[in-house]
């Protein structure tokens, strides 16, 4: 029961429907060992019908999309700090840890970190019951990201908050290429023809005399007579 009410606890401050199979998924979160054959029951469902049926939380809607909350607590609960305070008690410490946490650590190693940098913290006076829980919280507020390892516990890495998305850098105006102008004069160069000068015109060669055409020629003068003396 403690880790269910751990998990209900959790989907609350995600503000997240508690639906059965996100009930379940939380407690894997929690603790990867859980299974509810252990404790009698053929599936999670009927796990949580027998919370149900010992008054342990409350149970609605149906037809496999049941709703569970916690019942309310007997005993009033200590006024604890809100979770997002603990917030920045870890960002100083992961800022301080920066160059270590390029690769990631492990969860034990942020842990005494953190106890080392600030011995007065108490993630449980925040409203978590282990430390993995408060990092899946920093999780979901970008601070860090979270991966299980099968021999080392929790795998952290620094999250988007650290790394923002590069800003992409705007695309170079592209521009066309300029068109020479029709009127930009040529250079001239003594005889060669420029590109826009009119090839010149050709005369009409003459017929040669003898060539299709009687030649032409003066008619001559009869001499003049001398006057007689």
């Amino acid at each position: 029961m403690p880790l269910v009410e751990r998990a209900l606890q959790v989907l609350e401050r995600r503000e997240v429907r508690p639906q059965l199979g996100l009930l379940k998924s939380t407690m894997l979160q929690l603790d990867s060992t859980f299974n509810e054959k252990a404790y009698g029951s053929g599936s999670f469902s009927d796990f949580v019908e027998k919370l149900k049926k010992n008054g342990m939380v409350n149970v609605t809607g149906g037809e496999g999309r049941y709703m569970i909350s916690r019942k309310d607590s007997a005993e009033p609960e200590k006024a604890a700090a809100k979770p997002e305070q603990a917030i920045p008690i870890l960002r100083d410490v992961l800022e301080s840890h920066r160059i270590e946490m390029d690769e990631g650590c492990t969860d034990e190693t942020l842990a005494e970190w953190v106890k080392s940098e600030q011995p007065n913290f108490d993630w449980k006076s925040y409203g978590f019951q282990e430390f993995s829980e408060f990092l899946n919280y920093a999780q979901d507020k970008m601070l860090v990201r979270v991966s299980p390892q099968a021999e080392t516990g929790l795998l952290v890495h620094l999250g988007p908050e650290f790394h923002p998305p590069l800003v992409p850098e705007p695309a170079p105006v592209v521009v066309a290429d300029e068109q020479p102008e029709d009127d930009e004069p040529q250079p001239v160069v003594a005889g060669q023809p420029t590109a826009r000068s009119p090839k010149p015109k050709r005369s009409p060669r003459k017929k040669a005399e003898g060539e299709g055409a009687a030649p032409t020629s003066r008619p001559r003068r009869a001499p003049r007579k001398k006057p007689a003396v």
